[in-house]
C-alpha cells in the first residue's frame, strides 16, 4: 500500500458485542438485526520479523446495519478488495419493504501524501418500479466522470455522458461519513 515493497494488510474488525444485536419488534425484516460497528484497518508491514504498524482505523466508512428492511450495506458482493498498490470497499443498498432503488457504491483508495486518498468512486443504481438504471464512474485521479443512463427492459444506452470535475477536491478516507451517498462531484 506504501509502495515501500514490503507487504501490507487490509482488514475489516466487527464487534462482537451481544448488546449490538437487537430485536426486530416492527414485523418488518429480519427478526434480530446484527449493529455491532466494524473498523476498517491498514497495518504496514515493517522490514524484518512479520511487525506492523496500524496507518489506517476508520470507523465510519462502513456504516452499521441499523435498519432491519435495509441489508446489511457490506455484505454486498466485492466487500474489500486490494489491487495495484490501492484498495476499494463495495457497499450495496437493498430495502426489501420501504425504497424502490437497489445498487452498489465502490469506493477506491490509494495511500498518498501520508493519507489514504479516494481516488475512484463507481456507482450502480436501479430502480426497481421504472426500470431506470444509472452508472456513475468518477475517477479523481484524471478529473474525469461519466454517467450512463439506461433501462433494464432494453439492452440500449439512453444517455452517455462525460464531464470534467473542475475544481474538484481531495478526499481522505475520514472526511467520507456517509459511503453509500457520497458524491465528489457536490461541493
Amino acid at each position: 500500500m506504501n509502495r515501500d515493497r514490503v507487504n501490507d494488510v487490509v482488514f475489516v474488525l466487527r464487534e462482537d458485542n451481544p448488546a449490538n444485536i437487537v430485536a426486530n419488534l416492527d414485523g418488518l425484516g429480519s427478526n434480530s438485526l446484527d449493529t455491532n460497528p466494524r473498523i476498517l484497518a491498514v497495518a504496514f508491514g515493517t522490514e524484518g520479523r512479520a511487525n506492523y504498524r496500524l496507518a489506517l482505523a476508520n470507523h465510519t466508512l462502513i456504516p452499521r446495519h441499523e435498519d432491519p428492511v435495509l441489508d446489511d450495506p457490506f455484505a454486498s458482493p466485492g466487500g474489500l478488495a486490494v489491487a495495484r498498490g490501492a484498495f476499494s470497499v463495495t457497499l450495496g443498498f437493498f430495502a426489501s419493504a420501504g425504497g424502490w432503488e437497489m445498487g452498489q457504491t465502490k469506493l477506491t483508495f490509494r495511500f498518498q501524501d501520508d493519507g489514504f486518498e479516494l481516488i475512484g468512486l463507481d456507482r450502480s443504481r436501479t430502480h426497481r418500479g421504472t426500470g431506470e438504471t444509472e452508472e456513475v464512474s468518477i475517477n479523481l485521479s484524471t478529473g474525469r466522470a461519466s454517467t450512463i443512463i439506461g433501462n433494464i427492459a432494453e439492452d440500449e444506452v439512453q444517455e452517455a455522458k462525460w464531464q470534467s470535475l473542475t475544481g474538484a477536491r481531495r478526499y481522505t478516507i475520514d472526511q467520507i461519513t456517509d459511503a453509500l451517498r457520497f458524491d465528489p462531484r457536490e461541493p
